[in-house]
């Protein structure tokens, strides 16, 4: 049964899902306003990038294209750096659920050879079992059958 991934260590699983979260949240709003702040396609953004554009452009005397690139790469590169963080978080979360599998295993191999000798003998009789009453079946419906006239 897979490990419970929150109780193992609740302050590190609920700080590396908040950093999913943000770099979810931040690279599609990168992608959102990319097309308007870049190429300057019109469609609705909120209204804060539009002063962050011109306040940029008329502040840096960049082209459009060149601000447009400076406000996505503003939320593209933090998103990709907090999904580092979270991919980061969660092998060291598996990695302590691993080692801690590994010293149950070593316990419990003993119980899991002796299951599995109980399963397949447990396997083995049912499927005996099924072919006598399959065999059985077969013997009463030859012998309840009604010949037919020569």
């Amino acid at each position: 049964m897979e490990h419970d991934r929150y109780g193992s260590n609740k302050a590190l699983f609920v700080f590396g899902m908040c950093c999913l979260l943000l770099s979810v949240i931040l690279i599609v709003f990168g992608f959102y306003i990319s097309p308007y702040v870049m190429f300057g396609l019109q469609y609705d953004v909120p209204e804060f990038v539009i002063f962050w554009q011109t306040k940029l452009s008329n502040t840096s005397q960049y082209p459009q294209f060149a601000t447009g690139l400076f406000m996505v790469a503003f939320f593209i590169i933090p998103g990709l750096l907090l999904g580092l963080i979270a991919h980061k978080i969660s092998n060291h979360i598996d990695q302590s659920l691993l080692i801690e599998k590994k010293k149950e295993e070593d316990n419990s191999a003993m119980l899991a050879s002796n299951n599995t000798v109980k399963v397949l003998s447990l396997t083995t009789k049912i499927i005996i079992l099924a072919a006598l009453l399959l065999i059985a079946l077969f013997t009463v419906e030859w012998l309840i059958s009604v010949p037919a006239p020569v």
